[in-house]
């Protein structure tokens, strides 16, 4: 007969068997519903919307919104305590250099087609009016911006570019890959600085370069604002993290406290980048380097700073306006919608960035069965990742996303996804680990042959729609131009265009230009 005590003893030995047992069943339950998901998402992709038993499977969004919450729940899920990833130190000529190499030329295959399209929408003002005239670029470090932007490093690099590219846009297009291929580096000599591990660097950067979302930050001018800012955060952490020189000098902080500063005057994206530099190093175990905390500190220092000068600046935060109240729309977000735009939205778009409203073919249905497969296959096998990396990305990306919150409900065609350029770096490297958490290095180069396909089939439907809007504006301006129909307010042409920014802005000042080269002639 088993005392009350030793009963008691045995029960609570047995409570955390209980518990393993009880998320272990959570996680095949995920896997499964997962399954159907991937499955509906598919059949979504090939025929549209659809009737089974009775429920209409209209908005891929919704698949995607779910499927979204498995992964982050599989995620959680699925992290464990163990701490098996040890801290590294590289230099810039690494035994890495040539995995970076492959990463960066397989990113540009992907923009090729895209870099001699013409300009769209906002690109003609800001083409039009890039300057390296003194006076304005003095001023615009000192005066709010119209449209409630500051982003006077932004204003300087589009003066620069506008010497040397004028009106060319395929000059304008290569500078901005350019960019975004110093990116993808950034992010792969960061992860390798805090990891060490080849296999992760590539994923992370591969994601990143071929990302869906990522027309609207590279083929489109105006989105290049977003470039910078994540040029310049990933420069500031990567200067913190490197720590080639093993002697006690804080220059490399210094030097990171400027690029910070740079990359909050390029966008106010990049007031995110103490957190960002805070989950790199909670994540990659350097939390308790004197160099780290002094960067963080200051970096924190730096952002207060440079936000109460942009508060005296606005009279407020700036920003867009809110036509209904006449308030910037960061201070009228509701709790429904802003809890959407942090915990759900942003893991649809980044799972499944895809333009909706472009006709899908077969390879694009495919590509979406197969990486959401992948993605399961991963968390069936493997799937554990240290709860020391998995917390702190999730706060990263969540903290990212907070700037621009009031942007972040991006519809099916994921226009506007360029606010989660700098908060997919989280994302990307959490697929990193996903991938090293498989066993075998060959499933590992497998997953993540699979992935890179995938993500390229989806950029380029995605680039298509681009390149197709920018040539139909193109030619929709030129005509407007000889026919002088600039005024007429029966001829102006839509907002956009099967989920691409058309003409939202931008349109006389195309039409100005256009005329003017046709005199030239």
């Amino acid at each position: 007969m088993i005392v009350p005590q030793a009963r008691d003893r045995l029960d609570a030995m047995r409570l955390p068997y209980r518990l393993l047992a009880s998320m272990a069943s959570t996680r095949y339950l995920l896997l499964i519903l997962g399954v159907v998901v991937t499955i509906a998402l598919g059949a979504r992709a090939i025929c549209g919307p659809f009737l089974i038993g009775g429920i209409w499977v209209r908005s891929p969004l919704t698949l995607e919104s779910v499927f979204g919450v498995i992964f982050l729940a599989l995620t959680i899920l699925g992290a464990t305590s163990c701490r098996n990833l040890k801290q590294g130190r590289i230099t810039l000529f690494a035994s890495g250099v040539v995995p970076l190499v492959v990463v960066l030329t397989i990113v540009s295959l992907g923009f090729i087609r895209n870099l001699n399209d013409p300009f769209l929408s906002d690109d003609y003002i800001l083409v039009n009016r890039a300057s390296l005239d003194p006076s304005l670029i003095a001023s615009s470090f000192h005066t709010a911006g119209g449209d409630g932007s500051f982003r006077p490093i932004g204003s300087l690099y589009f003066g620069v570019i506008r010497t040397w590219a004028h009106l060319s846009p395929w000059k304008w297009h290569i500078c901005a890959l350019g960019v975004h291929l110093i990116n993808c580096a950034l992010l792969y000599l960061n992860t390798q600085a805090l990891w060490s591990k080849t296999m992760l660097s590539c994923t992370a950067a591969l994601l990143f370069g071929l990302h869906g979302t990522r027309p609207e930050v590279v083929t489109w001018t105006a989105g290049n604002f977003d470039l910078l800012a994540c040029s310049f955060t990933l420069a500031a952490t990567l200067c913190v993290f490197r720590q080639v020189n093993k002697s006690g000098s804080y220059a490399p902080v210094a030097l990171a406290l400027v690029f910070l500063i740079m990359a909050i005057l390029s966008k106010e994206s990049a007031y995110a980048a103490p957190v960002v530099a805070l989950g790199f190093a909670m994540a990659g175990g350097r939390l308790r380097d004197r160099k780290v905390l002094a960067f963080l500190l200051s970096a924190t220092l730096v952002c207060v700073i440079m936000f109460a000068y942009r508060w005296s600046l606005f009279g407020g935060p700036g920003g867009y306006i809110d036509t209904a109240t006449g308030r910037p729309q960061i201070l009228s977000l509701h709790f429904v919608s802003t809890a959407k735009a942090i915990f759900i939205r942003p893991w649809a778009i980044f799972l499944f960035p895809l333009n909706w409203e472009t006709p899908t073919d077969a390879w694009v249905a495919v590509a979406l069965l197969v990486s959401s497969g992948v993605f399961l296959y991963v968390f069936w096998v493997g799937g554990s990742i240290s709860t020391r990396v998995v917390l702190p990305t999730l706060a990263m990306i969540i903290v990212s996303i907070l700037p621009a919150i009031h942007l972040a409900l991006i519809g099916e065609s994921v226009l506007g996804s360029r606010v989660l350029y700098l908060p997919s770096i989280g994302f990307c490297i959490l697929c990193g680990h996903l991938v090293i958490s498989v066993s075998s290095p060959i499933l590992q180069r497998m997953v993540l042959g699979a992935l890179t396909i995938c993500a390229g089939i989806v950029l380029l439907h995605n680039l298509k729609t681009w390149h197709a809007a920018a040539v139909l504006a193109d030619e929709v301006c030129t005509t407007a131009a000889h026919a002088g129909l600039v005024t007429d307010p029966k001829h102006l042409p839509p907002e956009t265009l099967r989920g691409v920014f058309f003409f939202k802005n931008g349109f006389s000042e195309c039409v100005t230009m256009k005329r003017e080269q046709w005199l030239q002639r």
